[in-house]
This record gives structure tokens, sequence and C-alpha cells, in this order.
């Protein structure tokens, strides 16, 4: 599922909005469109993935942003997390995999609330940001083909947590089918408390204190004291590449930007003709890059997320991608989300 689209103010044009749910690209245009930049948009769209694309992100999740203002290299909103404290040496992984103790701390609303306040454009508040959200949460989004997937997907899961079961399963316990509308009215409160009290009162406030009591009721791992040291999001440069001549910038790690990069001059090992035509050649050239990239960051991953500029270096280099080319592995799975908006004024973020 992909939704994208133009936003227009005053019959000029404000910019373009892609995301993976209708209701989070409608909450970009209308920012674009009410004055916001790219940034002001990027924390609505955000925000509403967060309720209307539940198994792919939320406000207690992981969130990374890359920013390129237009004439000036793209930095990164650092939004790496790190487990708890008081992770027990020999915790099972099961533990790790599932419930309450399977979380790092949350980075979303630190990243959001830094890319807000240094990189907003000023037209909009905070609190304006999250009507979107809050609207979805309030007054439910249509379940679609693809969502309801996930909700079959992750039935046996969320019947196993009374809570989860009570949001994402309906009172008689049946899925959500396609069609069905989905209310949360109880994220639509968090999100209300959010708009007034600004971001912090996550990882400070009253709500910090809420998630810490109920992770200690239930054998979680993530302490109050987690959430009030949980540092500033660095702004760091953006890692980058070419491809024919083009110039890429992209995440670092521990993100997958370097992985980006090398598949890309694994595709730039085919000559430009082989690419040219959407046809079994083009097709096959791009999965085999598209292999060999994920096999080798599974195989030989960067492990240090500071000093990382010389793997960096090897890995993205072009004699690593001929070396590599034709290698192959076997695949894999996770849950995330992207989106795209670039604004009039050319600031694109992702």
């Amino acid at each position: 599922m992909l939704s994208t689209s133009n936003a227009r103010a005053n019959d000029d044009f404000a910019g373009i909005v892609s995301s993976a749910s209708p209701e989070a690209t409608a909450a970009g245009v209308a920012v674009l469109e009410a004055g916001g930049n790219a940034v002001d948009a990027a924390v609505a769209v955000s925000l509403t993935l967060g309720v209307t694309e539940p198994a792919g992100s939320g406000i207690a999740g992981q969130t990374v942003m890359l920013i390129k203002r237009p004439g000036e290299p793209a930095v990164v909103v650092q939004g790496t997390t790190w487990s708890p404290r008081a992770i027990p040496g020999d915790a099972t992984d099961e533990q790790l995999r599932y419930g309450r103790t399977a979380s790092t701390v949350p980075s979303t609303l630190r990243v959001l609330d830094r890319a807000f306040r240094e990189f907003g454009s000023g037209a909009l508040d905070w609190s304006e940001l999250l009507q979107p959200a809050i609207g979805a949460a309030e007054n439910g989004f249509v379940i679609g083909p693809f969502r309801h997937l996930a909700f079959r997907f992750y039935g046996a899961a969320l019947e196993g947590d009374p809570t989860a079961a009570s949001i994402f399963i309906k009172p008689d316990g049946s899925t959500y089918q396609a069609g069905d509308v989905l209310r949360q009215p109880m994220l639509a409160t968090t999100l209300r408390r959010l708009a007034a009290a600004g971001a912090m009162d996550f990882y400070n406030g009253e709500m910090a204190a809420e998630i810490a009591d109920d992770l200690a009721l239930n054998g979680g791992w993530i302490s109050l004291e987690d959430l009030q040291e949980f540092p500033e999001p660095r702004i760091v440069p953006a890692i980058a590449g070419t491809y024919r001549g083009l110039d890429v910038e992209t995440l670092p790690p521990p993100f997958g930007g370097w992985v980006v990069l090398l598949i890309l001059n694994v595709l730039e090992q085919n000559p430009g003709d082989v690419l040219a035509s959407d046809d079994s050649t083009r097709r096959l050239a791009l999965l085999d890059a598209l292999q060999v990239g994920q096999s080798t960051r599974r195989s030989d991953p960067i492990t240090n997320y500071t000093d990382y500029e010389d793997a960096v270096a090897t890995m993205t280099s072009k004699a690593t991608a001929q070396r590599l080319a034709g290698v192959s592995g076997e695949g894999g799975g996770g849950e995330t989300t992207h989106f795209s908006v670039v604004d009039a004024n050319g600031m694109a973020v992702a």
C-alpha cells in the first residue's frame, strides 16, 4: 500500500507526500497547504502513521529522519535507540523478541520534537501537527486489504495480550476485515495529552511515570530513569555515494543507508542498457543487487555506530561491489515504515 499526493495552496504547488496510508498522506498534504514545510509535514505524517499503520510504527518506536535543505548537505536526526539499563545478562530469546521486555527505549517523539524545533517552519505549532493523528484515532479509519493482512498476521500474538486485544481485535474475538472501521479512543487521549503537554511528557512528565509504572507491574525493563535520561538525538551528517553520476545522500549506521549505496553500486556493475527496459533481465538484476545488499548486511554488518566512517567507506566502495556482484543469500523480514515529503522550496525529508 502506498499513498502519494501533491499539495496545492492557493493554486500554487506546495509539495508532495508519499506514505503507507492515505490518512497519513492527507495529514502531510494538509500541513503543506497550511504553510508548513517538509519537516512540519513529516511530523504530522509520522504521528498519523502511528495511528493508521500500527503494525509499522508508533509513538513508542524508533525514528530516524533524513533532512535535505536546498544547497546544503543532508543531515540526519539520529534516532538510534538503546537497551534499558535493567536488561538481564541471561535474558532469553523469547523475552528479547516478545512482550514488554522486547522494547528498546523509544526515540520517536524525541526525534520528531528536535526536528520540529530546529527545522520546522514556525508557521504551525506542535499541537496543530497532532490534530490529524488525533482525528484518525478518535473517528477511526477504514481498514483496507493490506491493513487487514497485517491484523490477520499478528492476530495470535494480539490475542495473548488483553490490552492489545481490546484495541486491535473486535469484541466478538474476530479480526478486523477490509471495510471495517478501527477507532482507538485511548490513543486519541494519549495524543491529545502530547499535543497539550509536548513530546517531552513521554520522557519526563506524568506520561513517563505511567509508562514506567505499567512496565514495572508487567515485568518490563524500561525504567523511569531510562526515559528521563534518554539523550536528545544528535544531528549528524548523512553518508554519501554516487550512482551513474548522481549524488546520493542517505542514513549512517545503524540504519541501512550503506546497504542502499552497496545495492546501487552492485546495480552499477550492469551496463546501462540492461536496466533501460522493464523486462525480466532488469528485474533479475534488481533482485540480485537487493539480495547481495541484504545478505551482506546480515553476514558482515557495521557494528560501530559512532566511529563508522572507515567501515562505510569500505562497504560502499565500487571495489566492494565488484567483489560481491553475483553473491546471494537468504531473505528476511521485518516491521517498519518509510515516507517521503518534499515542499515547494525544495526541502526534502525521508
